[in-house]
């Protein structure tokens, strides 16, 4: 599974161009959102077709404790896809994408 993440703004601008009904979108408080374009963007997501899943900060908390428990879940939902493929998912450039030369080539020559 692909997983990307995008400012609303950027999301809206072209990265939701190639998606369709067989995609997902996880969007990230669009209650806080002060003129809206997260929710609109969730909104037309929905009428294309696409499964829509609504993450929230537990009421109460200041926006900069907000972080901690929505980066938790993230991880958890990485984690568990991570899992569900037998994948650590610690590590995200595997197989031939890992090769150490593919890594240095370009790569600036010391001296």
């Amino acid at each position: 599974m692909l997983a990307e993440g995008f400012d609303t703004d950027r999301l809206l601008h072209g990265g939701a161009v190639p998606y369709t009904a067989a995609d997902g979108l996880v969007v990230l408080e669009p209650a806080t959102d002060p003129d809206g374009l997260t929710g609109a963007v969730a909104d037309a997501a929905r009428a294309e077709g696409m499964a829509v899943a609504v993450l929230a900060a537990p009421p109460g908390l200041a926006p900069l404790l907000a972080q901690i428990p929505m980066t938790v879940r993230l991880q958890l939902l990485a984690e568990t896809f991570a899992r569900l493929r037998h994948q650590n998912p610690d590590v995200a450039i595997v197989g031939a994408w890992d090769q150490p030369a593919l890594w240095a080539m370009g790569a600036p020559v010391s001296s």
